[in-house]
């Protein structure tokens, strides 16, 4: 076999020269003959056509010769909003106006930045609503508040500044969407629901309108509806070449089969996410839930790291950390990230469940009971709260106050026949067996076996506890 060396040699200089000619087309066809003004326009028509990843690898190219050129940082910048990786376009965008970016002309696309982050109060903070470029700018950034607003658990404030924006844009449909969002917030699902079947029936073929249908549902934890709203989403953007909603709308269907415990159908797509948004944070959160199912604490812990070191108050992230480290046994660390969580968002009930669970364990039961009295105070606590509460009271010497729990949570769910059993068990180990026996004589056991064999069981325990030696 000759070496590609060896036949150089013998080829004809003719030859040799026509093949300089065809290396030139080819180098000039794949974009390394290009100069800086031809790249950056082919990254900013990229981006307008919704190919993120193509105006990103433009851009990068450009910056790495020229780490200053403002129009590079700016394509950079506004392609990674697009990609949804949130730190990176935030760094872009305000070394583009120190640069000399006018910073109006900017606010929106680092608004956006700072939502993804989680960055609210730095919304309100620094996007501007006045001095805007024109009209769509302002109602943008009204739309921009509004989600802040909506992060920051004020409906009624993120309401207001969607309707403005709606005053400027009648058809905006993220404006109305996020209207919706503002009644999911204030818990009126059935008003959100309406609304959200209005805008799916004027909007069928845009793919933000699947998207938030399918977050709805999440919210609702009907998560099969979710996974059909979030593929209807992957096939329109996908369609419309909208990098964008394509990539929200993969995140949003694996975290939809995530819930149902369907962890290798949403592989797949997480490893998409890795490919084509690997520093978003809803991928690196994904990546750490796939992490977390397999047990795999320490690419959990990676991943989860890796955003809080850009945003150290991002709290799904916090929560989700905490989670991995009760996991693995380090009850101290998943205390203090939970308890961050809970303090930037206090109405967080998962995170303060979570929060008390790891108190419990490390039978600091006096503090799991001020973690737990926001929920239970309130008209309908849930059941885990009322148990873990119980618990809790258990703990500190106070078995009055963890019976009246546990009836509060047999009286708000009538038709749980575990629950009555398991105030019929407390109340026989705090040594009051005729209040147990009334309680066993109630439950109606007549359509289980498996029933009516613990009460058969329990009843025996409690003519013990009488101390009766015939049943």
């Amino acid at each position: 076999m000759h070496s590609t060396r060896s036949c150089a040699r013998k080829a004809h200089p003719r030859f040799l020269a026509f093949s300089g000619v065809v290396a030139l087309f080819f180098l000039s066809g794949c974009g390394l003959a290009m100069d800086t003004d031809d790249r950056l326009a082919r990254g900013e028509q990229a981006l307008a056509d919704g190919n993120a990843r193509a105006a990103i690898i433009d851009a990068k190219d450009v910056l790495l010769n020229e780490p200053d050129n403002l129009r590079g940082r700016l394509l950079l910048g506004r392609a990674s909003v697009a990609a949804g990786d949130g730190a990176g376009a935030e760094k872009d965008l305000r070394r583009a106006i120190e640069l000399g970016a006018v910073a109006t002309e900017v606010a929106t696309d680092l608004g956006l930045a700072l939502l993804m982050q989680g960055k609210f109060e730095e919304v309100l903070e620094q996007v501007p609503l006045e001095g805007l470029p024109d009209d769509d700018a302002t109602a943008t950034a009204l739309r921009i508040h509004g989600d802040a607003y909506v992060g920051l658990d004020q409906p009624e404030a993120a309401r207001q500044h969607f309707t403005r924006a709606l005053q400027i844009r009648p058809d905006d449909i993220d404006a109305q969407l996020g209207i919706v969002g503002s009644h999911i917030a204030d818990g009126n699902f059935t008003q959100a629901k309406a609304a959200v079947d209005h805008v799916l029936d004027s909007n069928a073929d845009d793919p933000r309108a699947w998207l938030f249908s399918g977050s709805f549902n999440m919210r609702t934890r009907d998560y099969e509806s979710a996974e059909a709203n979030y593929r209807a989403a992957v096939e329109l953007s996908e369609n419309q070449e909208d990098t964008t909603s394509r990539i929200l709308a993969l995140a949003g269907l694996s975290e939809s089969l995530l819930e149902q415990e369907r962890t290798d159908d949403a592989r797949p797509y997480v490893d998409t996410l890795v490919i084509d948004a690997p520093n978003a944070f809803q991928t690196k959160l994904l990546v750490a839930r796939i992490a977390y199912a397999d047990e795999d604490w320490t690419t959990a812990q990676q991943n989860l790291q890796q955003i809080l070191r850009v945003a150290p108050k991002y709290r799904p992230a916090q929560v989700m950390l905490g989670a991995v480290h009760e996991q693995s046994g380090n009850l101290q660390q998943a205390e203090m990230y939970l308890s961050s969580a809970v303090a930037s968002q206090p109405d967080d009930i998962r995170a303060r469940q979570m929060l008390a669970q790891v108190q419990l364990d490390l039978r600091k039961d006096e503090e799991a009971q001020e973690t737990l009295e926001a929920i239970v105070a309130g008209p309908n606590p849930d059941s885990l709260s009322l148990m873990m509460a119980a618990r809790a009271s258990l703990g500190q010497d106070n078995p009055d106050e963890a019976i009246a729990f546990l009836e509060r949570n047999v009286e708000a769910n009538p038709d749980n026949v575990d629950l009555k059993f398991q105030l019929a068990v407390t109340l026989l180990e705090l040594g009051r067996p005729a209040d147990a026996k009334a309680v066993t004589d109630a439950i109606d056991v007549s359509g289980s076996d498996e029933d009516a064999y613990k009460r058969d069981a329990l009843v025996a325990l409690q003519a013990l506890g009488s101390g009766q030696t015939e049943l």
